[in-house]
C-alpha cells in the first residue's frame, strides 16, 4: 500500500484541472455577487453567496489533497450558488442594461466552469485517488 505522500505526489491531472475550474468560477462569481448588493438596503443577502464562493474554491484544494470532504463542499456550495445567483442571469439577459447582461454572461460562464469542475472531481481517476488516500490515511492512523 502506498503512503499518503506518495499518492498525493502522483495525483491525477483531473484533480488539478477541477481546482482550476473551481477557482476561476469563484473569481467570476465575485462581480456577479457584488452586483447583488444594494447599498441602501442593510439586509442585502450577498454575504451567503460570497461565503459559498470562497468555500467552493477552498473545497477544490481539499480535492487535490484527496479528501472526500472537499468534493462535498464543492458540490454543496455550487448548488447554493446556482440557486441564489443563477436566476439573476435570466433577469440580466432580458434587461436593457449593458452591465446586467455582462453579469449574466459571467454568471453563466461561472456555472459552466463549476459544472465542469464537479464533473472532473467525480471522474474515475479522481474517485480512485480520493478512495486510495482515504484508505492510506486510515491505515496510517491504525499504525499509530
Amino acid at each position: 500500500m502506498s503512503s499518503v505522500e506518495e499518492l498525493r505526489a502522483n495525483r491525477p491531472a483531473q484533480a488539478a484541472q477541477a481546482r482550476i475550474c473551481a477557482v476561476i468560477a469563484a473569481v467570476l462569481w465575485v462581480p456577479v455577487i457584488g452586483g447583488l448588493v444594494v447599498p441602501e438596503t442593510p439586509d442585502s443577502y450577498a454575504g451567503l453567496p460570497a461565503i459559498a464562493a470562497v468555500l467552493h474554491a477552498w473545497g477544490s484544494f481539499g480535492v487535490v489533497k484527496g479528501r472526500q470532504s472537499g468534493r462535498v463542499v464543492c458540490v454543496v456550495t455550487a448548488v447554493v450558488l446556482w440557486v441564489m445567483v443563477l436566476p439573476y442571469s435570466w433577469i440580466g439577459m432580458s434587461s436593457d442594461d449593458t452591465y446586467a447582461s455582462v453579469y449574466a454572461v459571467l454568471d453563466l460562464v461561472a456555472v459552466a466552469l463549476s459544472v465542469a469542475g464537479i464533473a472532473l472531481q467525480f471522474s474515475r481517476p479522481v474517485t480512485e485517488y480520493v478512495n486510495a488516500v482515504s484508505h492510506a490515511m486510515r491505515a496510517q492512523d491504525e499504525t499509530r
